[in-house]
């Protein structure tokens, strides 16, 4: 008797640095270039008010922090939570879509209609008994039909 091996997805285990991937790299650095557009500003607020040390040191640790949030955005996917419905829906999605696809969608200010659900089923179920009552009447006419037929091939019949 030969072996057989079990099929498996191996398709992660060959990606060891995947947390050093190109899109997280770009992530981290729009993360970076972000914190030191900021920290500029700050230290240019702080230079104003001639306290440009301790604005610099705020501009830093927003840098880092942004920088940090850029690759978390870029590497990390979606948990799957049941008690959020967002995360219900887009478990296993990497951050970054849900970021940009929640963004886009915001930005297109596309209108969503609700209706009353209530209606709709009424509806539905009025179509329902219609088309109930008519396939009856037709069953009730292929069944006339048949007895009539059958009552005609009758051998031996006296009317």
């Amino acid at each position: 008797m030969g072996t057989y091996n079990i099929p498996r997805n191996t398709k992660g285990e060959g990606r060891l640095f995947y947390i050093f991937s190109t899109k997280a790299l770009l992530w981290t650095v729009g993360g970076l270039m972000l914190g030191v557009v900021i920290k500029t500003i700050l230290k240019y607020i702080g230079s104003l008010f001639k306290a440009a040390g301790a604005f610099n040191i705020v501009g830093i640790i927003l840098t880092i922090i942004l920088a940090l949030l850029g690759f978390v955005i870029g590497t990390f996917k979606m948990p799957k939570n049941e008690r959020f419905e967002i995360t219900k829906k887009a478990a296993g999605i990497g951050l970054d879509k849900v970021l940009i696809e929640s963004i886009k969608f915001k930005l297109n200010r596309v209108k969503l209609y609700v209706y009353d659900t209530d209606e709709l089923s009424r509806e539905e179920i009025e179509h329902e008994l219609d088309e109930k009552e008519k396939n009856e009447e037709k069953e009730e006419k292929l069944r006339a039909e048949q007895i009539e037929k059958a009552n005609r091939n009758r051998r031996g019949y006296i009317r």
